[in-house]
C-alpha cells in the first residue's frame, strides 16, 4: 500500500477547507436561527424576542462569516495556479 506523501502547502491547504466548509456550516446555521427567531417574534407580534434572537447571535454570526473569511482569503495564497477554477 503505497500513500501519496502531501506537500506542507497541500495539507495545509486541505486543512483550510476543512475549516472552511465547517465555520461556513455554522455561520450559516447561526444566521438562518437569528431569523428565524426574527420571523417568529415579528409573526407573533413579540418584539422582545426579535431583540433577543439579534442580541444573543448576532456576534456569533458575524465572527464566524469573519472567520470563513480569513480562511478563504488564506486558503487562496495556498491555491496553485492550475487549480483556480476558470471563469464562465
Amino acid at each position: 500500500m503505497s500513500e501519496r506523501k502531501q506537500s506542507p502547502r497541500q495539507l495545509a491547504l486541505s486543512i483550510l477547507r476543512v475549516l472552511f466548509v465547517a465555520t461556513f456550516a455554522a455561520f450559516f446555521l447561526v444566521a438562518i436561527l437569528m431569523v428565524l427567531g426574527q420571523l417568529v417574534g415579528t409573526v407573533l407580534s413579540q418584539p422582545g424576542l426579535v431583540s433577543a434572537a439579534s442580541d444573543h447571535l448576532l456576534v456569533p454570526s458575524v465572527t464566524l462569516a469573519s472567520t470563513f473569511g480569513v480562511i478563504a482569503f488564506l486558503a487562496s495564497y495556498l491555491q496553485n495556479d492550475d487549480e483556480e477554477t476558470p471563469a464562465a
